[in-house]
């Protein structure tokens, strides 16, 4: 087992400073000690300025379990009704922006909440030493990457937790069934990303949900969707390139389905 001088040096390497070649020892008078005490002034002269953010605590629960986890907990007609009652939305309406705009389901098999991670917003949500660790560990660069996404962005997650800290993670990746980027965790009702991430992990429900107030947070949006002005709504939350890829028909459809049903 480490001891925890070697702990503090294996976390030291993970953040990028620079060590002899053979790794943590935890020996007082090996050359990797007057490294690790270099190393330690270095990042504390780091924290005294604004170079490098204070890291913020990995947060698994008691279980071990990753912050991602959940119970798998589907949406149900109650919970379309629940939502358009607490929302003063129309069901219909929230039925076909879930068909359309939703990624179709909220979580994987095993329970984990579907997600994309993002390298080069994980990228902007670091600095200094740990994001030069994100960098050298190929979990961040400066500018998004076209084809340079893995099957499964949770190994990401996972090492990207452990260098910089779980909301630098949250706020790095899209989830649950909105896709919303964890950044957006305000909007979505949540004083943090990791707080955002844990509710998703309830329910489709409570993704939903978050969905929902993302929406609503931008006036204009929440005002064409009650109208249903499929096009201005298609055009604020997917962008200029809306029409090409039909949203504001799919939704116009979606809904029309859904308010006969």
């Amino acid at each position: 087992m480490d001891t925890t001088v070697q702990q503090v040096q294996r976390r030291l390497i993970a953040l990028g400073f620079p060590m002899p070649k053979f790794g943590a020892d935890g020996d007082p008078g090996s050359e990797l000690w007057a490294a690790t005490q270099k190393a330690l002034d270095e990042l504390e002269a780091l924290r005294g300025s604004t170079a490098i953010p204070a890291p913020v605590a990995t947060v698994p629960p008691a279980s071990g379990q990753p912050f991602y986890m959940g119970a798998g907990v589907k949406l149900s007609d109650a919970d379309f009704a629940a939502l358009a009652s607490k929302h003063g939305i129309e069901e219909a309406k929230i039925r076909a922006v879930n068909e359309v705009e939703a990624a179709g389901k909220g979580f994987t098999s095993s329970g984990a909440i579907t997600c994309l991670y993002e390298p080069h917003i994980a990228y902007k949500y670091s600095s200094g030493a740990v994001r030069d660790a994100l960098v050298a560990a190929g979990l961040s660069y400066k500018t998004w990457k076209a084809g340079s996404y893995p099957k499964s962005s949770y190994d990401r997650i996972d090492r990207g937790t452990a260098i910089a800290g779980a909301e630098v993670a949250a706020l790095a990746t899209s989830w649950g069934l909105g896709q919303i980027m964890g950044f957006n965790y305000k909007a979505c009702g949540y004083p943090t990303a990791v707080d955002m991430v844990k509710g998703f992990a309830k329910s489709e429900a409570n993704q939903l949900e978050g969905m929902i107030n993302f929406m609503k947070a931008n006036p204009a949006m929440l005002a064409a969707l009650k109208a249903g002005n499929w096009a201005d709504f298609a055009k604020l939350y997917n962008g200029a390139g809306y029409a090409a890829n039909k949203y504001d028909t799919k939704l116009a459809a979606a809904y029309a389905r859904h308010r006969k049903g």
